[in-house]
């Protein structure tokens, strides 16, 4: 009886998966910001070198489309920030799903506390995905 139970459950929670796989949502964080030197293809120094705060949300659209976008800060150092802004676009069902995706970064380098001169980059990032889930 407990195994039917289980499998029961197991059944409910799929199908109601395929159903909301683009349920409207929202996620704060805030977390350690690692940076990293790639010396080579199979090492990857990484380092603590400050935080990051971030928003996540995104909304559905019908049973196939899911919007969503993130806002996020980062402080790396005195003399380091940066911004990153992106979105999303998803096309599909709960197994495969097409994601079109649009970011911008923002980083600011100061380098003199003193001097007031600073050092700005853009960076923008466009990319289309097939997920297979």
């Amino acid at each position: 009886m407990r195994a039917n139970t289980h499998a029961r459950v197991k059944e409910l929670r799929e199908m109601y998966l395929r159903s909301y796989w683009n349920s409207a949502c929202i996620d704060l964080a805030f977390g350690q910001s690692y940076s990293y030197i790639n010396e080579s293809l199979d090492s990857l120094d990484l380092s603590r070198r400050g935080y990051g705060i971030w928003i996540t949300g995104g909304v559905g659209a019908g049973k196939k489309t899911f919007f969503s976008g993130l806002v996020k800060y980062q402080k790396l150092t005195d003399t380091q920030t940066g911004q990153q802004y992106g979105i999303n676009f998803r096309y599909g069902s709960n197994k495969f799903r097409f994601l079109l995706r649009r970011c911008m970064k923002k980083q600011r380098i100061n380098w003199s506390m003193n001097c007031r001169r600073n050092s700005r980059s853009l960076m923008k990032d466009s990319s289309l995905h097939m997920e297979v889930i």
